[in-house]
């Protein structure tokens, strides 16, 4: 059996005790039953009939109310932590939002997408959240994954578009330099290429 997160502890032992309970109340059940048909053989009174079971049916009670207890107090500290979970992944939904609007310049594209996926590393590293927000959270958070794509790719068409630009002027510039190598004079030569570079 593979066991992720509390909730998947909780819901394999929940169903275990099931059985366990399920299983031990059959079992008394068919002892009690046994213990009928004697009782009935030998002429005897079933109404004060006492049953062998009755020493470890207390023990399965007090038992099972500790279990009971426990459970209580266990899923009260899930929740905690549910709650808990969710805070810390709503700030990451916050921090994909502050990635996206804060790093303008190409030069962070690098860092931003490192930073993007130590984002996402941390997201699946914290546990499950309250049920009753998982869809509006999952919504959020895949809103902000689609936009930090979109970012990238508008950041990836804007550096073609600012190197195609810059391309363009360099090209222009070579031509208006090689234009000056038919000059004669060594002055105009000389000035033009100083308005050019400038």
């Amino acid at each position: 059996i593979v066991i992720k997160g509390n909730d998947d502890i909780n819901n394999s032992i929940k169903t275990q005790i099931g059985y366990i309970k399920l299983n031990f109340a059959k079992k008394v059940k068919e002892i009690k039953e046994a213990e009928k048909e004697l009782y009935k053989e030998k002429n005897e009174n079933l109404d004060g009939i006492l049953y062998s079971t009755q020493q470890i049916e207390d023990k399965f009670k007090e038992l099972f109310a500790l279990y009971k207890e426990k459970k209580i107090k266990s899923d009260k500290k899930l929740e905690e932590q549910k709650i808990e979970n969710l805070a810390q992944k709503k700030a990451i939904i916050e921090e994909l939002k502050q990635l996206i609007h804060n790093n303008k310049e190409d030069a962070l594209l690098k860092k931003t997408y490192d930073d993007f996926h130590a984002l996402r590393a941390k997201w699946t590293e914290i546990g499950p959240v309250p049920q009753t927000e998982l869809n509006d959270l999952w919504h959020q958070y895949n809103y902000g994954i689609e936009q930090f794509f979109d970012f990238v790719n508008i950041n990836k068409e804007l550096k073609e578009l600012d190197l195609k630009k810059n391309l363009e002027q360099k090209i222009e510039l070579v031509t208006k330099l090689e234009g000056l190598l038919i000059e004669n004079s060594y002055s105009i030569i000389l000035k033009e290429s100083r308005t050019l570079i400038d």
